[in-house]
């Protein structure tokens, strides 16, 4: 997700996060994707893509929300769930090899012998709904990793 109003804070500095399928992060945020996930949903939903400054983006529809955004009620739904693009699958959790905000000690995170730095959006209305940070932060580490890899 491009950087349009996010508060990145240390993973300790929160006592959890889970979905609470409020939309607002596809409402509010431009979709990033890769050169493979752009050509997919090209290909697959005639999703339209814009390439700017050697990346690619989600357009959005006119109302600025994500074209696969749908609400049943006032639950967000994304009609490609199982599909849907990396940056997605990751907020709002960021993850990184170097120290972004805050405090270093506040934000790293030790896993399989590496040392990570996790960092949430403040702004997600998700963050605090639980008391279950460090699964959390753990299984968006894992994530990290496996798409890193793989992208």
């Amino acid at each position: 997700m491009e950087h349009k109003g996010h508060n990145y804070v240390p993973w300790r500095k929160v006592t959890g996060w889970k979905c609470i399928r409020c939309g607002r992060c596809c409402r509010e945020y431009i979709v990033s994707v890769s050169y493979s996930e752009a050509l997919m949903l090209s290909l697959k939903y005639n999703a339209p893509i814009v390439k700017m400054s050697n990346k690619y983006y989600l357009m959005p529809r006119v109302d600025g929300r994500c074209p696969f955004l749908t609400y049943i009620g006032p639950i967000a739904y994304c009609k490609i769930y199982y599909e849907r693009p990396t940056v997605c699958r990751l907020y709002p959790f960021y993850v990184s090899k170097k120290p972004t905000y805050g405090r270093a000690n506040e934000a790293e995170f030790e896993y399989h012998n590496e040392t990570f730095y996790v960092y949430i959006d403040s702004l997600c209305l998700g963050v605090n709904k639980a008391k279950n940070i460090k699964d959390v932060a753990e299984f968006y580490v894992y994530l990290w990793s496996r798409y890193t890899k793989v992208s």
